[in-house]
């Protein structure tokens, strides 16, 4: 496999788990940003060359930063932090912690 598709399938695997943590379908994320068959091919690494402006649209949506978004997919045992970190910060946002 080349590296640029291993990256690609990176990127996909780290949005559909990152959306599934969400909570949000395929459509949910999509909605206002693009359509359900654009995510669809982000997630099964079958889109070339996504535009930045989308991924940080998606990385909003996600409330995610671009880098924080990149260091889950890339960053291998750091995933988990970034997880924790967003989880507090939505329970602190809804006035739970």
């Amino acid at each position: 496999m080349s590296r640029e598709k291993d990256d690609f399938l990176r990127i996909g695997d780290a949005l559909k788990k990152l959306r599934k943590r969400a909570g949000l379908s395929q459509i949910d994320l999509a909605s206002g940003i693009c359509d359900r068959t654009t995510i669809t091919h982000l997630e099964n690494g079958k889109f070339k060359l996504p535009s930045i402006v989308l991924i940080n649209k998606i990385c909003q949506k996600l409330n995610l930063t671009l880098d924080e978004f990149l260091m889950f997919a890339f960053g291998g045992f750091v995933d988990h932090l970034w997880i924790r970190r967003n989880e507090i910060d939505s329970l602190i946002k809804k006035g739970r912690v």
